[in-house]
């Protein structure tokens, strides 16, 4: 389910204020009081209230009863004993290009948005990105992948006022995993830059041997809960007891199964592989969905395009017959695909002149 906050999130800063500590300054904290997690959580109350939490959602800390490091946390603390610098701005720059937040990910999307403006070793500018911050999370998206000039022009003096809060500790994330260098006292991307936007925003396609792109993520290990593409439909095929959330029917061959796992807002757009971004379908549905042909609303029924002619291919009862208990679809992202993808789908939705759907 969507994660409950105290104020709605409506705006890409609000986001980024989601996580205020250092990775750096978190990572030397955990490997200092590795060995006894809850006396120190208990001894410093404003550990457990933001460092500790900002551990948890990089996948580093996990809690049930107690505070335990993850398998992830014990490598990077393995990493950073080792004074291994590389290999640890890799294994931060794969937390960072894989953190989730109801279904995108912030700081891979904000990676490539200041790649397409800035490029390679050039000075960011901070007003500018401080004005990208204040869009709303799906602008943000959408003008990132068509590279269209945003409106800031309609920005709110009160979105201008809080969106440089997180500016200084979003740029040392970066920094932690070799994404951003200073030099002459200004930021800029580094080179490294251009190899994780071509892993973090490529589909996998599970049908295609093994390309450059995935041999690759031996560098920049994608390592978080449901980035890879098959743990990503192993989770939906448990999530959705392997039937189709549509139709409720379940399609095998022998022990094959044949339904496959939808990405709400598509990789490619910077969506996430966490399960709340995606719908168990059959193969037909998962086209029509990715083609722009249908969508959902708030309330999970079935919107058709209007120049989308059917008979007795969706199911009756136009909507998700089979919600599972827990991880629904993000309505964040369900709200992306009707803006963006709907009646244009996921390729044309990116071009600077987007064609609607022809019958």
């Amino acid at each position: 389910m969507e994660r409950k906050t105290k104020n709605k999130i409506d705006f890409f800063y609000q986001i980024l204020s989601d996580m205020k500590n250092n990775i750096d300054t978190l990572v030397k904290d955990l490997h200092k009081n590795q060995n006894d997690l809850e006396s120190f959580a208990k001894s410093l109350p404003t550990v457990l209230k933001s460092k500790y939490p900002d551990l948890k959602k990089l996948g580093i800390l996990e809690k049930t009863d107690k505070w335990k490091i993850t398998e992830l946390g014990k490598e990077l603390l393995q990493i950073y004993e080792e004074k291994d610098n590389e290999k640890y701005k890799e294994l931060i720059a794969s937390i960072i290009g894989t953190y989730n937040y109801v279904g995108f990910r912030p700081y891979a999307v904000l990676v490539k948005f200041l790649y397409l403006k800035y490029g390679v070793n050039k000075p960011l500018q901070r007003d500018e990105i401080v004005k990208y911050f204040s869009l709303p999370i799906s602008e943000a998206i959408y003008f990132m992948n068509t590279q269209k000039k945003p409106p800031f022009h309609k920005i709110s003096r009160e979105r201008l006022v809080e969106a440089p809060r997180p500016y200084s500790y979003t740029i040392n994330h970066l920094k932690n995993a070799g994404l951003v260098i200073k030099e002459n006292n200004e930021f800029m991307l580094s080179e490294n830059v251009e190899d994780f936007i071509n892993l973090f925003f490529s589909e996998i396609d599970l049908r295609a041997p093994k390309s450059k792109i995935i041999a690759k993520r031996t560098t920049y290990r994608v390592v978080s809960r449901g980035a890879d593409q098959v743990n990503f439909r192993e989770e939906l095929l448990e999530i959705y007891n392997q039937r189709c959330a549509l139709t409720h029917k379940i399609f095998k061959i022998n022990d094959n199964n044949l339904l496959e796992a939808a990405h709400i807002i598509p990789v490619s757009h910077g969506g996430s592989y966490e399960s709340t971004n995606g719908i168990l379908m059959t193969p037909n549905l998962h086209k029509a969905f990715d083609c722009g042909g249908i969508t959902f609303d708030d309330q999970y029924n079935i919107i058709v395009h209007k120049n989308v002619y059917e008979e007795n291919y969706l199911p009756k009862m136009k909507k998700i017959n089979y919600l599972p208990k827990m991880n629904h679809p993000s309505l964040m992202s369900i709200r992306y695909h009707r803006k963006y993808i709907f009646g244009f789908g996921v390729l044309n939705s990116r071009n600077s002149e987007k064609v609607e759907l022809q019958r």
